[in-house]
């Protein structure tokens, strides 16, 4: 009889679809090579295998293939390109499903806290109220600079931003924030008509040419004081480097302990974010990572573990430990990192240490573990 690979192949042929010219079809052959020759080469389970799997599939590029990356801001983080185009930036800071917590009057107790949706009319409110939305409408305008500063950054050549004109206050939404932005510069946009700013030179522009270096610089200002939030950096040689260090991280997310790593890295191959060598290396240094006995402890499925919680301060920012794990002795708290240690690697430690001094037990060790060719692990003290 024949195999699953050997029947759709026959099938692809009687039915003479172009299999050798389809990405899709030609992906999804792969995808049933790989099964019979790493699974078992039976139907039945590879019918049960599609079913559960089908909706985690998707199609890998090559990356040196000429075309367009389509990808969410979130996922572009770290990344960068030659030519980014960041659309639809129309929508505004706050959204109107938004809701805020505010404290009630006392008159009625005993509910002393409601949500409300965070609309204007609420500046209309008793004077805490009213603070409580400007405080929330600040952090919004904040979250979506850090946003745009995110998507703006990503682009080593070239930057495409598509909006509307909008003359309402630049802490509005994206395109009254740009169109503002346009003013500043002695420009007056119109609909349908394009800005430009820098140069638009040859690939290769060196990074040590000051002139091309002065001519994409700019900063965006607005009366919230976060001028320099959003400057163009001229391109840095570590994508790769970059990159490497994301798909780690995402990895570790997934990993709580040693029975994990296996599943999880044969998954992060499959899907495309670590080629096999890249899958080798990582191996190679979990292996020794997870035998280490002051990192240990926090792949003990005995101890209470917390992976890359988000904690928010009290000033209504957010951060997000990569481990901490609660022991015996305290808090064991770790943060990851590829490349090469710097000084401001260990006041982010210290920084997430703060920020869980609200725990019941006190973080009594802080460990950078650096993932390279070899495993690095550095105590804070």
């Amino acid at each position: 009889s024949s195999s699953p690979y050997e029947a759709i192949e026959y099938c692809l042929a009687s039915f003479d679809l172009p299999w050798h010219h389809d990405p899709y079809l030609q992906s999804f052959l792969d995808e049933v090579h790989q099964f019979v020759q790493t699974k078992e080469n039976s139907f039945e389970r590879f019918l049960h295998y599609w079913e559960h799997q089908k909706g985690q599939l998707s199609l890998q590029p090559s990356e040196g293939l000429d075309a367009l990356q389509i990808m969410t801001i979130h996922k572009a983080k770290g990344l960068e390109f030659p030519v980014v185009f960041v659309p639809f930036l129309e929508q505004g800071f706050v959204g109107k499903s938004t809701k805020i917590w505010m404290a009630l009057e006392e008159e009625l107790h005993p509910l002393q806290w409601g949500q409300f949706n965070a609309s204007k009319t609420l500046s209309n409110y008793p004077q805490e109220m009213a603070i409580t939305y400007e405080t929330a409408l600040r952090a919004a305008v904040f979250d979506a600079a850090n946003v745009l500063y995110v998507a703006c950054t990503r682009a080593i050549e070239q930057l495409y931003l598509t909006t509307t004109v909008d003359t309402a206050t630049p802490t509005s939404n994206y395109a009254a924030l740009l169109t503002h932005f346009a003013q500043t510069q002695g420009r007056e946009p119109q609909p349908n008509t394009t800005q430009q700013w820098g140069y638009l030179g040859p690939r290769g522009v060196q990074q040590n040419d000051t002139t091309a270096a002065a001519a994409v610089q700019f900063s965006l200002q607005t009366n919230l004081n976060w001028q320099s939030r959003l400057i163009f950096q001229l391109p840095q040689n570590d994508s790769a480097a970059q990159h490497y260090g994301i798909v780690v991280h995402d990895v570790l997310k997934h990993i709580r302990s040693k029975v994990d790593v296996h599943a999880v890295l044969h998954q992060a191959e499959r899907s495309g974010q670590l080629t096999p060598t890249e899958r080798l290396r990582l191996q190679a240094a979990l292996d020794v990572l997870l035998e280490h006995p002051d990192v240990a402890p926090a792949f003990d499925p005995a101890n209470k573990v917390w992976i890359e919680q988000e904690i928010l301060l009290p000033g209504g920012e957010y951060v997000r430990p990569d481990r901490f794990a609660a022991t015996s002795e305290g808090l064991l708290l770790i943060d990851f990192k590829t490349g090469y240690p710097q000084e401001a690697h260990e006041q982010q430690i210290h920084r997430y240490a703060d920020a869980l001094s609200f725990m019941p037990q006190a973080v009594t060790k802080k460990y950078l573990v650096y993932l390279n060719e070899s495993v690095s692990v550095l105590q804070v003290a």
